[in-house]
């Protein structure tokens, strides 16, 4: 239980070697396994504070790849101007749409299925 005017125990350096130490001046607001701490210095705030930038981190890193592999196709198909199969990436996706809802059945041997299949493959499916 904590009392009044009670301080975190947690132990800080006073340099960047940690040889020096001095205890956190901050009033104790939690008891976690018999030890008191402040709001800063709670394990399970500190806990959850990581757990939050690591998500923010994952999320970070497969954009990047995400970006890398993407790119790494649109060179594949125009090794000299990758960023023009990228800007026009989206045009084609809207010409794919308006084919398959504006032509029924046959386009020059696509069928309507097919395209179906390509938007499909496009929004994540299979």
């Amino acid at each position: 239980m904590i009392t009044k005017g009670e301080q975190c125990s947690k132990q800080i350096p006073n340099d960047s070697w940690g040889l020096h130490y001095h205890s956190c001046s901050k009033k104790a607001v939690v008891e976690r396994d018999g030890k008191l701490y402040c709001k800063i210095h709670d394990p399970e705030y500190i806990q959850a504070k990581r757990e939050k930038a690591n998500i923010k981190w994952r999320k970070k890193i497969q954009e990047i790849n995400v970006n890398r592999i993407a790119f790494e196709a649109c060179k594949e198909i125009n090794p000299e101007h990758p960023e023009l199969v990228a800007q026009n990436i989206k045009e084609m996706y809207e010409i794919i749409k308006y084919i398959k809802e504006n032509c029924y059945y046959y386009i020059g041997g696509i069928s309507a299925s097919r395209i179906d299949s390509l938007l499909s493959k496009i929004k994540g499916g299979e």
